[in-house]
């Protein structure tokens, strides 16, 4: 039996677009744990490119590329749920470390500390809470559930740092 020249690339497209999802995956993971390192996946343009190819060959009468395509919709359809999820977790898991309050009294530590140690100068507290968020947004997406982000005060630098802490489960 002949293939024809037109379903067999609409087979090939469909087989390239399911190894992209998979490869836009990793992609908004990466992305996802470190930002400044990764670019944005683009999953959106994406997404919108396969339902425009869904739309362009959805009436092409053969049972087999339907099928595979059918089978691809679907494979979009669970991950763009869980490339939404994704975002979700990571925008909450941003939220919920540290609010506005929590960093109001890290700041107030942060500058009685400087001051016990010595150090002459502390970030203005917009300095720092600008600071302090971008650290929180780089070291979130690197933290795994059973690990939490520790708040901790360098003597020698006078710095505030992040660290990646265990949580022990019983």
């Amino acid at each position: 039996m002949l293939i024809s020249e037109k379903k067999k690339e609409l087979l090939n497209k469909i087989n390239r677009y399911k190894k992209k999802i998979n490869d836009t995956d990793l992609n908004i993971s990466l992305y996802l744990s470190d930002k400044t390192k990764y670019q944005h996946p683009g999953h959106e343009t994406f997404i919108q490119e396969i339902r425009n190819f869904e739309n362009s060959v959805y009436s092409y009468p053969d049972k087999d590329v339907q099928y595979l395509l059918d089978n691809l919709m679907e494979s979009l359809r669970i991950y763009e749920k869980i490339w939404r999820q994704k975002f979700k977790n990571y925008e909450n898991k941003k939220k919920s470390i540290f609010n506005d309050d929590k960093i109001e009294k890290i700041y107030r530590f942060y500058v009685s500390k400087r001051k016990d140690d010595g150090f002459k100068n502390a970030l203005g507290f917009n300095s720092f809470k600008d600071k302090f968020k971008r650290a929180v947004e780089i070291k979130a997406g690197k933290i795994s559930s059973n690990e939490t982000l520790k708040v901790t005060y360098s003597s020698k630098t006078g710095e505030v740092l992040l660290k990646k802490e265990k949580i022990e489960q019983f």
